[in-house]
């Protein structure tokens, strides 16, 4: 089952609204703790403030490393190189499953890690 299928979204569905309902139906204190690594709410608040509201590129954390796409595509579960995509398993895929959603893609995935890190700031 897809994301789409399971919520009753579609393509008509604003992406925020979208993404808040699978946000939502995981719980955002569970989909915050599937964050990468160092992405703190202070983190993402100052990377909001500085226009990066879509939380994009390279993004220093705290402790001076950086947080970059492949870090959000490991933490939705997917090993990416270059164009290929493979699966390797996350909670935020496990939680999913336990919702009934099967068949999902990795964008997917980052885009709901995204919306609840920009949750957890109130945006």
């Amino acid at each position: 089952m897809t994301l789409d299928e399971k919520f009753g979204t579609n393509i008509d569905t604003p992406h925020k609204e979208k993404y808040e309902t699978y946000v939502n139906a995981i719980g955002l204190d569970k989909t915050v703790s599937f964050l990468p690594y160092g992405m703190t709410k202070d983190v993402i608040k100052r990377e909001v403030d500085k226009g990066n509201v879509h939380l994009n590129g390279r993004i220093k954390t705290a402790d001076g490393s950086f947080v970059t796409l492949n870090n959000w595509d490991r933490s939705a579960g997917f090993a990416t190189y270059g164009a290929n995509c493979t699966r390797i398993g996350s909670p935020l895929l496990d939680s999913l499953a336990k919702l009934g959603v099967t068949t999902v893609s990795c964008a997917e995935c980052v885009c709901i890690l995204k919306r609840a890190a920009l949750m957890s700031i109130g945006e």
